[in-house]
């Protein structure tokens, strides 16, 4: 009879499969004790079923009662071991706690699956090596193995019914007849009495003492550690204060010098190059100017005059200047002087400024620096109008400051990165134009023109920490005996920039500065004495202990208990003072 070798897992379409492929007619299906084939009765039928229709003979090997019970069931034959094929059926084992007819020491199948037998006396399964003291004649005794209790039949049915799909079961075959080499007990198999007990199961409820203990001391020790630092605290004394205030010139040097009033200083230099193009908007006339003569005659007096050249003669606030010196005639008068009868003298004129507007007919000119009935007529002509740009002096300087303009701006960024984290004012902040120039003249005939300039920019930068040093022992000379300065963060020290000497050595500036005269505390000893307190109790031992105008305590967060802290560090002590009037 050839064997077959389950696994544990295989399913019933996997071993029908290799039923069909095994050559031969008398076949042992070799089924571990937890095989998923034992979970549905209808895997067992049609298991049989195809042995039927393939005329093959299948015999059970299994130590797993119920599964042999199910088997038996379906008509197929099944045994213990592969030590008992052919030698007793299934029943007599099954029934029995030994197997007479196995080979002694027979403990595993050929597939490893260790042989199982039932103890009726201890109602469990136990291997060969696991057989009970009494059997084995050893002192030592196993605990039963609870997951090899078998199912009662009725739940094992029930359960594989309803886990299988439902299957239109074909009318019942009788077993095949058993084969001379395998034969069958007719006594039934009884099942054990744990099978017909069923597992039973006790629970008892046992209280989680170490897991409870843990928990608490857990608890305890999350409060321990928050009311130790969670809560802070901000206490404020308020004395009664003078206001001290000083102001004083201090010196910011970048030599070596030292001494009252003087600080380190650092100069800082850069140097900025920039250039600007110019769109030149001058205009200048270049046409022709005007030109003609005029006569000249005296109607004021009885004398002549001299009209030098270059007199300038004006009509119509267009003005000319004369070609050449002539004289005037002395003026001639009759009608008891009241009708002119002067000869006239002509003289060439020509216009100051080209222009068809110079051109004047029958125009009146007047002389400079002669009377007004000393004056000229004539015309003038050949003036034209021809207007050209050219490029301005205000083009120019107006290029100048935005380049200026553009410089310092950039120059004071570059310098005020050199300077790290020295203070810097923007008024001490001083430029000298290196160079500057234009790439063409004023008054050239041009639509563009480019501009450059160099600037030299230059400052002294000095720490505001040595001011606010300086100014701080300024203050402190003015304390008196157990007194201590206070400066609060609202009065730091102000500057007003003075002036930076030619040499570029010395920054001078006014430096302002105030601060309190309070009385002196130490503030670790403070806190360390209201600690714990609540905060009535710590607010009326301050006031007590060191006179103040107003104790005020801030606990946080708000909603905890109003007490101080256990740690003194958790405690935060402030001045307020009730201010007075400045101390010059």
């Amino acid at each position: 009879m050839k064997p077959i070798y389950l696994e544990p897992d295989e399913e019933i379409t996997s071993i029908i499969d290799r039923l069909s492929k095994v050559e031969g007619s008398k076949i042992a299906v070799v089924v571990p004790k937890n095989s998923t084939m034992f979970q549905s009765l209808v895997n067992l039928k049609l298991l049989a079923r195809q042995a039927q229709k393939l005329g093959k003979e299948v015999a059970i090997i299994s130590n797993n009662k119920v599964g042999s019970r199910l088997a038996k069931q379906v008509g197929l034959e099944t045994y213990a071991s592969l030590g008992t094929l052919g030698n007793a059926p299934s029943a007599t084992p099954l029934a029995s706690p030994a197997l007479p007819s196995e080979p002694a020491g027979a403990d595993v199948l050929p597939d490893g699956t260790p042989v199982h037998r039932y103890s009726p006396e201890t109602g469990q399964l136990a291997t060969n090596e696991e057989t009970p003291a009494e059997e084995s004649g050893s002192d030592e005794t196993k605990e039963p193995e609870v997951a090899d209790k078998p199912e009662p039949i009725q739940e094992v049915q029930a359960k594989d019914e309803a886990k299988q799909p439902k299957v239109i079961e074909e009318p019942k075959v009788a077993a095949p007849a058993p084969v001379r080499d395998m034969p069958v007990s007719s006594a039934p198999v009884g099942l054990p009495p744990i099978v017909s007990r069923g597992i039973q199961t006790h629970h008892e409820f046992i209280f989680p003492w170490k897991s409870a203990i843990a928990a608490i001391t857990m608890v305890l020790i999350a409060v321990v550690i928050t009311f130790l630092f969670l809560p802070k605290a901000t206490v404020t004394l308020t004395f009664p204060a003078k206001l001290l205030s000083e102001t004083s010139t201090l010196s910011a040097k970048t030599d070596t010098s030292s001494g009252e009033g003087v600080i380190t200083g650092n100069l800082i230099t850069v140097e900025k190059t920039s250039t600007k193009e110019i769109t030149a908007t001058g205009k200048k006339d270049v046409g022709t100017k005007a030109t003609g003569t005029i006569s000249v005659k005296n109607c004021e007096d009885t004398n002549s005059h001299v009209l030098a050249a270059g007199t300038k003669a004006t009509s119509g606030g267009k003005a000319f200047i004369t070609a050449s010196t002539v004289t005037i005639p002395a003026g001639q008068f009759s009608g008891g002087g009241t009708v002119c009868n002067s000869t006239t003298v002509s003289v060439s004129i020509s216009a100051l400024d080209a222009g068809e507007t110079y051109n004047l007919s029958s125009a009146t000119f007047a002389l400079a620096g002669l009377a007004s009935r000393i004056s000229g007529t004539g015309s003038t002509s050949g003036g034209t109008t021809k207007q050209i740009t050219v490029l301005s002096q205000d083009d120019v300087n107006k290029a100048y400051t935005d380049i200026k303009t553009q410089l310092l701006q950039d120059g004071t960024s570059e310098l005020k990165g050199k300077t790290g984290s020295q203070t810097v004012l923007d008024e001490a902040i001083k430029s000298t134009v290196v160079e500057q120039k234009v790439d063409k003249e004023v008054g050239a005939q041009v639509d563009k023109a480019t501009a450059s300039m160099t600037l030299d920019l230059y400052t002294i930068a000095f720490d505001q920490s040595a001011v606010e040093a300086a100014s701080k022992d300024k203050l402190t000379a003015k304390l008196e005996a157990n007194q201590e300065l206070i400066v609060p963060s609202d009065k730091k020290p102000t500057f007003v920039f003075k002036e930076i000497t030619d040499d570029k050595t010395t920054l001078s500036l006014d430096v302002t500065s105030s601060g309190f005269a309070a009385p002196t505390i130490d503030k670790t000893v403070v806190a360390s004495q209201v600690k714990n307190k609540s905060v009535p109790k710590a607010e009326s031992f301050l006031k007590d202990k060191y006179q103040t105008n107003d104790v005020k305590v801030e606990i946080i967060p708000g909603w905890w208990l109003k007490r101080l802290p256990i740690l003194s560090q958790a405690i935060t002590i402030e001045y307020g003072f009730d201010e007075a009037t400045p101390t010059p």
